[in-house]
């Protein structure tokens, strides 16, 4: 789902770009930039909100646009959004209870009582962590350069550039802070706008080294050779890891167990207590496209974990199928 967003959130920030250097156009370019962040939140939720402050940022820091052409942007690209919203909403009663419930019993409810971390800077620290080698790589080139060159080099426009693409970035991870809800995969939107401000300030200074570069001398020689067996080593062994389970093991042997008795579209029926495995809801909807409701309404299966009793419906027959944590159960004709 963070994969998911990240895309859509880099799509709203290129339109928005897009809108603020071509003001003729702004109000088209806006509109396929709020229709991105839409599909950003329907992808994850409330952080795919998170580019609705780049017409803010863009404004305070480039200071290109008056602030009542900030004011109408931000109303533009906030409104598209909320339309799409108010029309599912409005329309569709399925759309209506399936956001009701992310909102108010998952989204809300972690916030207040699921904390997973003591600490609000939580998520600063698993952000240097996770970004360390390429800050290592950044901070490597700035000293090579010089720090006098790197104040020159980022100097006038370039450096507004970057400050504006960081501080978009910044806004995918400080909210984070708001809440005891962290954890590091959170912030998998806010990376491609790190690692854009991280090539930024790396930039000129690799610029000025391949400039000096010799591409007939054998030391590139050398290096090219190397970088293209790195690559031709990457793509083979990543071809080698398909099919592989590194993880959840027991829970994709059972998905694809029950995916090959159950119907693709269909409801399974589950017992309350395991409506928080949203590791099991994520693997059935990606593979089989099968729902999992707690709620189940004359279900013709139900899942329940191998340790929980049985259904107290008797008209259900357990399946014979070799299941590591899960039991399938099957109403009879």
């Amino acid at each position: 789902m963070e994969n998911t967003m990240s895309v859509f959130s880099l799509v709203s920030v290129f339109f928005a770009l897009k809108a603020f250097l071509n003001p003729g156009r702004a109000y088209g370019y806006l509109i396929i930039s709020g229709i991105s962040i839409f599909l950003a939140s329907l992808s994850k939720g409330i952080p795919g909100f998170f580019t609705l402050a780049v017409v803010g940022i863009w404004w305070l820091v480039k200071k290109e646009i008056s602030f009542k052409r900030m004011v109408v942007y931000s109303l533009v690209l906030t409104g598209v959004p909320l339309l799409i919203y108010a029309f599912l909403l409005y329309f569709s009663h399925d759309a209506y209870e399936s956001l009701s419930n992310y909102l108010f019993k998952r989204a809300l409810h972690r916030i207040e009582n699921a904390h997973t971390v003591d600490s609000r800077f939580h998520v600063m620290g698993k952000l240097v962590v996770e970004t360390l080698p390429t800050i290592i790589i950044t901070v490597l080139v700035i000293a090579v350069e010089g720090i006098s060159n790197f104040k020159r080099q980022l100097s006038g426009a370039y450096g507004v550039n970057l400050l504006f693409i960081l501080l978009v970035a910044l806004t995918g991870t400080v909210p984070l802070m708001l809440t005891l809800v962290q954890k590091s995969f959170y912030f998998i939107h806010a990376l491609p706008f790190f690692a854009l401000a991280y090539a930024m300030v790396s930039a000129p200074g690799i610029s000025h080294w391949m400039e000096k570069l010799n591409p007939e001398s054998p030391g590139f020689k050398l290096f090219r050779l190397i970088t293209l067996a790195g690559l031709v080593t990457l793509l083979v062994y990543t071809g080698f890891q398909k099919g592989k389970m590194e993880r959840d093991h027991t829970i994709l042997h059972d998905v694809h167990l029950v995916g090959s008795v159950v119907s693709p579209w269909s409801v399974i029926g589950i017992d309350p207590a395991m409506h928080n495995n949203y590791m099991l809801h994520c693997y059935m909807v990606r593979y089989y496209n099968i729902t999992l409701d707690a709620s189940p309404h004359d279900a013709e299966y139900i899942l329940h974990v191998k340790y929980m009793p049985v259904p107290a419906d008797s008209s259900y027959g357990m399946l014979n199928l070799p299941l590591e944590e899960f039991s399938l159960y099957k109403k009879a004709d």
